[in-house]
């Protein structure tokens, strides 16, 4: 029985062995980018020999450009291409700095939300969690309440297990006429409880599926985003081009903010979880001499049900974070868009207003 493995345990192999890896990606995706920085460094320098070719060749063939606009604007060009070829020449650092950035607010809310729940009792469950790797630099947002459910899923379980071999010690105790009944009514809770406890494995397993398909994919972005960036922050410079840089430093922020959002709603989802589940019985102790019913009552299936609601409510937000991050990044756009439109409407309801006031000014003059 010591040798099982847990629900707990496996929590914790998922979280070393299929999720924590996704993390060295980021260090795959920096090392892609330092060749893709070399590559778009040598194709600057070949654009601005073009360019500077290009511009001496306009003003020649040009009637109405002077020296003047073109030292003006051969300026303008070579500070705009020295400010690109610095960004990519260190870019490493600079997107180290700019996911960094995310990392340590994810760790503040992460940090903030973890003392809340200690400071409000709600921790107790979660003992043999360790804080201080949970809020480290490599730390996977939610991994403090992930391990934590899955201690609380190991309680719950051994739980059931002590009041099934309760019901199995009541049917030893009881008299040689009542075996029989006594044990098919331990049998019969032996499978209700195994119901219970196979309900809740279940719930906790979806949770952590969807929790695994939505952080798997924003990781991949993110070493997505950072292989590419070199390569992208060229492409300011080509004018027709320039959309895919703009692209990509929206793609950036997104997925800055999408891990910022599974940090808040992991967080959000395990402050509610310990304070909905505060009040479900554990069952480590109490069991000696309570009947079968007793512990029927005990283990009401109403039990399992804070639990249930909560993780789906939990699955459902861990698949909504991409999009509140999107429409964060939307937001300005569409203020702008409605400011837009706002605008439009006033226009047109004063012309509106205006041509129906000089309809009735001219109806009156009519009259007269």
């Amino acid at each position: 029985m010591g040798d099982r493995l847990s629900i707990g345990d496996a929590i914790e192999l998922i979280m070393e062995y299929a999720l924590a890896p996704l993390v060295m990606a980021n260090e795959l995706a920096v090392t892609l980018a330092d060749r893709m920085t070399m590559v778009s460094l040598t194709l600057m320098d070949i654009f601005l020999v073009i360019m500077v070719v290009y511009a001496g060749l306009k003003m020649a063939v040009s009637n109405t450009m002077d020296s003047s606009d073109f030292i003006f604007g051969m300026i303008k060009m070579v500070v705009f291409w020295a400010i690109i070829y610095w960004m990519v020449n260190n870019y490493s650092d600079l997107i180290d700095r700019f996911f960094d950035g995310f990392d340590r607010l994810n760790q503040t809310i992460a940090e903030e939300t973890l003392a809340a729940g200690q400071s409000a009792g709600l921790g107790e469950a979660a003992e043999g969690v360790d804080a201080g790797s949970v809020l480290s630099d490599d730390a996977i947002a939610g991994q403090a309440t992930l391990e934590a459910l899955g201690v609380y899923i190991d309680e719950f379980s051994a739980g059931l297990a002590e009041a099934r071999s309760e019901a199995w010690a009541r049917v030893a105790d009881a008299s040689w006429r009542a075996k029989v009944p006594q044990s098919f009514r331990a049998f019969v809770f032996w499978l209700y409880a195994g119901l219970l406890q196979l309900v809740a494995i279940a719930f906790v397993m979806l949770f952590l599926v969807l929790y695994t398909i939505v952080l798997v994919t924003v990781m991949f972005m993110k070493a997505v985003v950072v292989a590419v960036g070199p390569l992208m922050l060229m492409f300011f410079l080509v004018p027709y081009l320039s959309f895919l840089s703009d692209g990509w430093v929206r793609s950036a922020i997104t997925v800055g903010l999408t891990m910022m959002m599974i940090t808040i709603v992991m967080s959000i989802f395990g402050g509610v979880m310990w304070m909905v589940m505060g009040g479900v019985p554990l069952g480590r102790e109490g069991f000696e001499g309570m009947t079968i019913s007793q512990l029927y009552g005990y283990y009401d299936f109403q039990i399992i049900l804070p639990l249930i609601f909560v993780t789906l409510i939990g699955g459902y937000m861990m698949l909504q974070a991409p999009q509140l991050a999107e429409m964060m990044m939307n937001g300005r756009q569409m203020g702008m868009a409605m400011g837009r439109g706002a605008s439009q409407g006033a226009q047109k309801g004063g012309a509106a207003a205006n041509a129906g006031a000089r309809s009735a000014l001219n109806k009156m003059r009519g009259r007269k």
